[in-house]
């Protein structure tokens, strides 16, 4: 069995016992045709985005439901036929995927590691001469 999501507008024109029944035939049609009923939720009275059969707002009910594909058809139909549903529509609920955790980037700017310091002698502090340097270069390399 898949999960589905049905989605009906009902016009605000009608009174909230109609509203209430049309709701309840709904469910009772949905778990009549061997349907699971999971969730259910209305919303109150929204202005439409243009006119459906001659209504300009109405009342969002979202049905969450488990059933089996054959079903589907004749659901459809019945909506189709009923008077009190402007529109409705029937969508495939599929599992979601974990989403995977994202990288984050290293800022450019970190804290600067500190910078090794190069051993001086405490005996000269002005500049040094090119033989000194070379002296010094040749203890670190090895030579």
């Amino acid at each position: 069995m898949k999960t589905y999501e049905l989605t009906y507008i009902i016009s605000s024109a009608t009174g909230t016992e109609e509203m209430a029944a049309i709701i309840k035939e709904v469910q009772t049609f949905l778990q009549s045709t061997g349907g699971v009923i999971l969730a259910s939720q209305k919303s109150p009275a929204q202005t439409l985005a243009y006119p459906i059969k001659k209504q300009h707002s109405g009342y969002y009910i979202t049905e969450i439901f488990q059933m089996g594909e054959e079903h589907i058809k004749s659901i459809h139909e019945t909506l189709e036929k009923h008077a009190g549903i402007l529109r409705h529509f029937i969508l495939v609920k599929k599992p979601t995927k974990p989403m995977k955790e994202r990288r984050t980037r290293k800022p450019i700017f970190a804290q600067a590691e500190p910078v090794a310091s190069f051993p001086t002698d405490s005996k000269k502090s002005g500049p040094l001469d090119a033989a000194d340097l070379d002296k010094k270069l040749g203890e670190i390399l090895g030579e």
